[in-house]
Parts: C-alpha cells; sequence; structure tokens
C-alpha cells in the first residue's frame, strides 16, 4: 500500500487551462515521500468537472495507506465532500488533511469533518513522512509534533 496525494481545484467550475496552477504543494511532498523510499501517487483533480466522481473511480481501481488533501479556504467545502466521500470508498485509509486553510483551523476542521483523521499543520514534508513511515510499520504515530488529530 502506499500513499495517495488529491490535488482538488481551488474552484467550484474549472478554469482555462492557462489559468490552472501546478500542483506544487502535492509535487513537493510526493517528490520527498519518494525520495525517502514511499510510493506516492498524485491525483490532480484541479480541471476536473466532477471531482468526486473522479476520485471515487480512482479509488475503486487503487489502495492506499494514507490518503492526503490540501486546502485552501476557497475550496474547503470541496474538500468535505471529498473527504466524505473517500472515507466511504476507503474504510480502512488513514485519512489526512493540510495546506493553508486546514493549519490555522485545525480543531474546527477536525469537527467539521468527521470522517478526517488527521491534520498535518504548517509546512508538512517531514510530519507527513514521519507520519507515513510509523503507519506502514505499524507504529503509533500520535506523537509526532505538528498533528492535529482526534483522541
Amino acid at each position: 500500500m502506499s500513499v495517495l496525494l488529491v490535488n482538488p481545484s481551488t474552484y467550484e467550475t474549472p478554469r482555462r487551462l492557462e489559468d490552472r496552477m501546478h500542483p506544487l504543494t502535492v509535487l513537493f511532498l510526493s517528490s520527498y515521500l519518494l525520495s525517502n523510499g514511499i510510493d506516492a501517487t498524485i491525483l490532480d483533480l484541479s480541471r476536473s468537472v466532477d471531482p468526486g466522481d473522479e476520485l471515487q473511480r480512482h479509488l475503486e481501481a487503487h489502495r492506499y495507506a494514507l490518503i492526503g488533501f490540501t486546502c485552501e479556504t476557497e475550496n474547503r467545502f470541496l474538500i468535505q465532500d471529498l473527504v466524505r466521500r473517500t472515507r466511504e470508498a476507503a474504510p480502512d485509509a488513514l485519512l489526512v488533511g493540510g495546506g493553508n486553510h486546514m493549519t490555522h483551523t485545525a480543531e474546527e476542521t477536525l469537527q467539521a469533518i468527521d470522517e478526517l483523521d488527521v491534520v498535518v499543520r504548517y509546512t508538512g514534508e517531514k510530519t507527513l513522512l514521519w507520519l507515513t513511515q510509523r503507519l506502514l510499520a505499524g507504529e503509533p504515530w500520535a506523537s509526532l509534533e505538528g498533528l492535529s488529530y482526534r483522541d
């Protein structure tokens, strides 16, 4: 099993290709995980007409130990929907959120999205690596700094 990093759209409707930004956050996180021996896949939904259905189709074909979502304030409601759909499709995966919005609203986010397990706060590449390593090794991860989670 491996890691899936989801880059959702920031907008309600897809924008022109030339207006789209590359998913630098998940590219950076993925490359950091890969350079440390962890298989990481990126699902870029930024141009998807129906990101929920595209995510669901992807999860029907693949299994992951950890699924992470990057979140900005503009797409927080889309993230809520995607996380809920992900929990239905991947009930055993650890669902992780991160990004600017979740960093500054970690407790509120965990209250609003029951299906979300963990929020990685601030610059999260090392925390995500350590979390993934411990998860894959079957070791406890709750003592890691930079995490908010439900007890």
